[in-house]
């Protein structure tokens, strides 16, 4: 545990950013991080599910052999969603089980409410990781994929304006929001291998099934 400590604190360089961040505001920054974390919000996964059902089902689907660029086909947006939605659910068995077993203070806690700038209503303990930081970045690498190049430049821009949103409010530390999208990641990857582990056991049970 003092190994983590350390890690975690990084010789002061964790307060360091963080303060250095939270403590210089302007009114547009505070709007855009509020919206950052309103949209970053671990329960906006029933938002993007139906999103994706809507284009899995949309009627435009049925011309995608004529427009391959410009409508992805229903089952790559089916795949993309069960990836998303396994994934939804290893993240938050391990956030969830992580936030509780360290139990770690929010920034207001740890270094006083009177240092902390917090936008919207402080938050005490379960600082680590950052649940935000993880949906982003588990979001990003669902379609990191597919994505293409002006793709994967808009969702690493969405996962950093996510994780600054969450020190700008003073909800969480740099260290928080890294560990919460090494966990997001690691969430899809995952799914991911669960996901093709099922599928082989599907086709093994077909062919034997002959």
């Amino acid at each position: 545990m003092h190994f983590f400590a350390e890690l975690y604190h990084f010789f002061g360089l964790n307060e360091a950013l963080f303060l250095a961040i939270n403590q210089h505001h302007a009114t547009v920054f505070d709007l855009l991080a509020r919206a950052g974390s309103a949209i970053g919000n671990f329960w906006n996964l029933p938002l993007l599910v139906a999103a994706l059902v809507a284009v899995a089902m949309a009627p435009s689907w049925r011309h995608a052999r004529r427009l391959p660029d410009l409508w992805p086909r229903r089952e790559t947006v089916l795949r993309l969603l069960l990836v998303l939605v396994v994934g939804w659910a290893v993240a938050m068995a391990v956030v969830g089980t992580l936030k509780v077993g360290l139990h770690l203070p929010r920034p207001p806690m740890a270094l006083g409410e009177d240092l902390v700038r917090v936008l919207g209503s402080a938050e005490t303990s379960g600082s680590f990781p950052s649940g935000h930081a993880t949906f982003a970045a588990l979001v990003a690498a669902t379609f990191w994929r597919p994505a293409g190049a002006a793709g994967r430049i808009a969702l690493v821009a969405w996962v950093i304006w996510v994780c600054m949103s969450r020190i700008v409010l003073g909800a969480h530390f740099p260290a928080d929001l890294v560990a919460g999208c090494a966990c997001g990641v690691l969430s899809a990857w995952a799914a991911r291998a669960l996901l093709a582990r099922y599928a082989r056991s599907q086709r093994g049970a077909l062919a034997r099934g002959r």
